[in-house]
């Protein structure tokens, strides 16, 4: 479900799912040789193309709520939850660990981007001015993502560093 939070000079759009966000980047492409075109031609992995299926799926209910592209300056602070490593000892099970093995942080923000523009909520991710990813391992699995649209290019204030600053610590 999205929630909708105006704070006066911007206006937030918050998702979180419980899902085990992908793992696999457009990043990883196999090579070939295309002896037609005469050169080497790269092609997204399966894992790739599953992985974007599965950011649609995620941010899919963006679309239920934002009708038209979202425009001018946005602000988008991401937190990923995967679920712990076998290999985790039972005492660190219940708490939130930063996850510091791939996916890379800026491949996962190009991927969530990407989806982000083509399911038609933001207009092109170059309007993005500040992002922020958030990679961690927790006991549930998770994908939160905000979006916060500035009402004008001078909203960039206080307001904007302590609402970042809250969705990094609270994850609310």
């Amino acid at each position: 479900m999205i929630e909708i939070i105006d704070h006066g000079t911007f206006c937030e759009y918050h998702l979180r799912q419980q899902y085990e966000p992908p793992k696999s980047t457009q990043q990883q492409k196999n090579a070939f040789y295309n002896p037609k075109l005469g050169r080497v031609q790269f092609v997204p992995k399966k894992a790739a193309a599953e992985a974007q299926a599965d950011w649609f799926n995620i941010l899919r209910e963006f679309q239920e709520v934002i009708k038209h592209p979202l425009e001018g300056a946005l602000v988008v602070v991401t937190r990923l939850g995967w679920t712990h490593p076998a290999s985790t000892p039972k005492r660190y099970l219940e708490y939130e660990r930063l996850k510091v093995t791939k996916p890379d942080n800026d491949n996962s923000e190009k991927m969530i981007y990407d989806t982000l523009a083509k399911l038609g909520i933001i207009r092109n991710d170059s309007e993005i001015t500040l992002n922020i990813t958030l990679k961690v391992c927790a006991p549930t699995p998770y994908a939160d993502v905000s979006i916060a649209h500035l009402k004008s290019s001078e909203a960039y204030t206080a307001d904007v560093a302590n609402w970042v600053y809250n969705k990094l610590t609270n994850g609310r």
